[in-house]
């Protein structure tokens, strides 16, 4: 008896399979726009925001007292490590109560809240190691943590990490569980393709104007 081709899982985003899903089959033609997009984007968006990122790095360096730039190590695509660029938010090492220390922390929780310390990540996004839409990239040891605990795991890996990703907007950031905001980026890669990745970055774009966290 000839076997049927299995088409690839189209269950509600969150829902794993019992079976280990097919790994994303874009085609090449689709991975080189998507690449030609990321760069591009990457290109405008850095000559659009670069007087913003030169204010924020002029005020981490005023309020730290130290270089702007944080770096974590985090896994991308096929497992390959690389390190994140975001402005410091924090100071090591900080426990005193004094009031300039107060200010510090209170200045990292509006960069961070503002998410004006992710725009060093364009600088990932033109590099390659993240792509416009893709999961949020796990730091090193978040990885080794989930790799062996989370079915179908693996196949977040056959995709970039990205700015914009499928599973932040579904729930309030907030509120994200760590566990089901993988299993949507397990569905992301399992359902790869261009036609999502505009539907999430038009999604997006809407979420950010109506002011919605």
């Amino acid at each position: 008896m000839q076997k049927r081709n299995v088409p690839r899982s189209r269950k509600e985003p969150g829902h794993i399979a019992a079976a280990v899903p097919r790994l994303p089959n874009g085609t090449l033609r689709d991975e080189l726009i998507k690449r030609s997009i990321d760069i591009v984007a990457a290109i405008v968006a850095i000559i659009f925001v670069s007087p913003l990122m030169v204010v924020c790095a002029l005020c981490v360096w005023a309020v730290f007292g130290t270089w702007p730039l944080a770096r974590e190590v985090c896994v991308g695509q096929y497992g390959r490590q690389f390190s994140l660029l975001t402005f410091r938010t924090r100071e090591e090492g900080i426990a005193s109560g004094a009031l300039f220390e107060i200010r510090k922390r209170r200045f990292g929780e509006v960069l961070a809240l503002s998410n004006l310390n992710r725009l060093p990540e364009l600088l990932n996004l033109l590099r390659g190691d993240l792509s416009l839409v893709g999961p949020r990239p796990l730091s090193h040891d978040s990885h080794q943590y989930y790799v062996g605990r989370i079915p179908g795991y693996i196949h977040r890996e056959q995709v970039k990490p990205g700015i914009f990703g499928w599973a932040q907007l579904h729930e309030q950031r907030a509120l994200l569980d760590i566990r089901r905001q993988i299993q949507l980026d397990i569905w992301y890669a399992q359902n790869l393709s261009l036609r999502l990745d505009f539907r999430i970055l038009r999604l997006s774009f809407q979420r950010a104007l109506s002011g919605q966290d």
